[in-house]
């Protein structure tokens, strides 16, 4: 929501920005400085979040692609400022040729936090998922005392070594092996095989699954954390909160690239003073970095996993993270499990 309300409002204060600065027969006698105004709150609150991530990794004395972005709205803000109120501001005001990128820090902005706003979707999408497995869990399980009474209790009070009744249409409520009984157990939200695998006296049994039409007494092998069930569940969450190969990848030559453009800037700025052109000294400084900051690379990413995992979801497909989308270009050959993959395993009378 946060993320959204700022996209909004860059967008909404951008779009006149960015119109003002590339569309000649709109621009008027001092429409730099309503640019500038506009782009105010763009820089400072809109992209806040890039800031406040690059001011983070400084503090850790590195730099990720978020250093870039701050780095190339901050400049673009502050050298479109320092030239409106230089000391020829006046003049720069009542003309059309001012050297001002308002439109730089809108047009960054609005791209930049429309890409995090699309990871941030894929990421909710391939969360649903997660629930989804989490909604599978039986949220209580009958006990059996040594008396041999039953007692329903909440499946977080069950420890190992609990004796537990699993009645024809109950899910099992945790890991265990069967102490006595028989049923066929559907396991296709694990495994996605549709057929029920019969189990009996000694066979393993597990939490999240379905008996069909048998009652069993299980003895209880893994609780909580320790069942597959959530075992899958902190897999699949922990791909989701890692960063894709390709952020990596960026991230780590931000790291290098970021003190090489600094560099860059510096030299140029030096090298335009020493022909004592200062002014155009500060304004190629700062054309270096706005040119580093890297817009197109910070959309094209979050934009292909949200189609990614979204198609995926479409197909009942769980994809476990961004990697697994980039990995998948490297398939040669896939193995399917036929029944309830390739085929439902339900029969039609024809």
């Amino acid at each position: 929501a946060d993320l959204r309300r700022r996209l909004i409002v860059a967008t909404i204060l951008g779009l006149p920005v960015i119109l003002l600065s590339m569309v000649s027969p709109w621009q008027f006698i001092g429409w730099q400085w309503w640019a500038g105004a506009l782009a105010t709150p763009i820089a400072l609150w809109c992209a806040l979040p890039f800031h406040t991530a690059a001011w983070r990794q400084l503090g850790h004395r590195s730099s990720s692609m978020d250093t870039l972005v701050s780095l190339g709205i901050l400049a673009a803000w502050f050298g479109s400022a320092y030239a409106l109120l230089a000391k020829q501001s006046h003049a720069i005001a009542h003309s059309n040729t001012a050297h001002v990128w308002f439109e730089v820090v809108a047009a960054v902005t609005v791209f930049l936090l429309l890409g995090r706003l699309l990871e941030h979707r894929a990421t909710r999408e391939s969360g649903a998922a997660i629930r989804a497995l989490l909604d599978v869990q039986e949220p209580t399980a009958t006990r059996v005392s040594d008396d041999g009474s039953y007692e329903s209790i909440p499946t977080e009070f069950v420890v190992v070594g609990n004796t537990l009744m699993v009645n024809p249409g109950d899910i099992i409520p945790v890991d265990g092996v069967v102490l006595s009984g028989a049923s066929a157990v559907d396991e296709s939200m694990l495994t996605g095989e549709s057929v029920p695998v019969d189990v009996a006296a000694g066979s393993a049994v597990t939490g999240g699954t379905v008996a069909v039409n048998g009652r069993i007494t299980i003895r209880a092998t893994a609780v909580g954390a320790a069942t597959r069930l959530a075992r899958i569940t902190a897999l699949v969450s922990e791909a989701h909160s890692k960063k894709s190969q390709t952020q990596r990848l960026a991230d780590r030559i931000s790291s290098i690239f970021v003190p090489i453009v600094l560099g860059i800037a510096v030299i140029t700025a030096g090298a335009w003073a020493l022909t004592g052109h200062a002014s155009t000294a500060v304004t190629a400084a700062l054309a270096v970095l706005v040119v580093a900051c890297p817009c197109a690379l910070g959309l094209a990413t979050p934009t292909a996993m949200l189609a990614g995992v979204g198609r995926g979801a479409q197909l009942g497909i769980l994809i476990g993270g961004p990697e697994v989308l980039e990995r998948a270009r490297r398939i040669s050959m896939i193995v399917f499990d036929k029944t309830g993959t390739l085929t439902k395993g339900q029969l039609h009378v024809v």
